[in-house]
């Protein structure tokens, strides 16, 4: 069976561990959570018929083909995912500091906030190579605007395959050259104060979201669990994710240090690439800023 451990079974890591459900494959489905609510355990036992659920073998984590990193501190109503930064650093070092990780490798998927921060400081802590830690990022901004978008033009599900790269949340930004309606540049169809507008909204989301349910959840972890699906599928699949910037992007970004932040990737077979890609004009300029508030953010981390 493969080994699949989540760690963290608030509300994102119990929809996480729900959609595994759906797995073309028997897993042996490790839950870290040292407040493990028991009858959530029970519950998604149930809902693993073909599957084995086990709770807090912390000697099989380090042995897990996945780990999905769910842990972490909510974010405060109205405040900025990067004000549970130092939480989730701390809580990151305690959960991976200490383990060894011998000749394997496990593909590790962030979702904790600020996920970009926390993906780069994982990536640390582990030791792992870049291309086994990856966040969900702004493959969640690039859906909402893709859904609103389609909603907003009267178009059919599908029809915006628009791209949204740079930090997750406030300062993410749409990269114009690789975002698309219909098959067509998306700065020829739309107007430019309607794709500001409609960006705008979509950094609304998770505060709306969180307004009428407490909390985001079912979104980011099907972002995760696609991310797993296209990492170990077959094909080779373009997507988003957060990830270690490369040297040659990080030096037209004007970046002097390492740092983690959504880019277009390439999954499948088994792995993770980064596409070389050249930003141009206004996405570099825009993907630029981005990445500059999260070198100012990322502090110590």
């Amino acid at each position: 069976m493969k080994v699949v451990s989540v760690i963290g079974l608030g509300r994102v890591g119990k929809a996480v561990s729900f959609l595994l459900t759906h797995s073309s494959e028997p897993l042996l489905l490790n839950l870290i959570d040292p407040w493990l609510n028991l009858g959530a355990f029970e519950d998604l036992s149930h809902a693993h018929v073909d599957s084995q659920v086990i709770r807090n073998d912390h000697d099989l984590l380090p042995h897990s083909e996945i780990i999905f990193h769910c842990a972490g501190p909510e974010v405060p109503p109205g405040a900025s995912r990067l004000a549970v930064r130092d939480r989730s650093y701390e809580l990151t070092e305690k959960i991976f500091s200490n383990l060894s990780f011998g000749n394997n490798e496990p593909l590790v998927i962030v979702l904790s906030n600020p996920v970009d921060l926390i993906t780069h400081h994982t990536l640390k802590i582990t030791g792992l190579p870049p291309e086994r830690v990856l966040g969900t990022g702004t493959l969640l901004d690039t859906r909402r605007f893709n859904i609103l978008s389609e909603r907003s033009l009267g178009l059919k599900r599908g029809s915006v395959d628009a791209v949204l790269l740079g930090e997750h949340g406030q300062s993410c930004v749409l990269w114009g050259a690789g975002s698309r309606v219909s098959g067509e540049l998306i700065g020829e169809v739309v107007e430019p104060s309607e794709l500001t507008r409609l960006l705008e909204e979509t950094k609304r989301q998770a505060a709306y979201i969180k307004k009428h349910q407490g909390a985001t959840y079912y979104g980011v972890a099907r972002c995760a669990v696609d991310l797993m699906r296209m990492h170990n599928g077959p094909g080779v699949k373009k997507s988003i994710a957060s990830v270690l910037c490369p040297k040659r992007i990080g030096q037209a970004l004007e970046i002097e240090r390492p740092v983690c932040l959504s880019l277009p990737v390439e999954l499948g077979k088994g792995k993770l690439t980064v596409k070389e890609t050249q930003f141009e004009g206004v996405d570099l300029e825009n993907l630029r800023r981005s990445a500059h508030v999260l070198l100012h953010a990322a502090g110590g981390g």
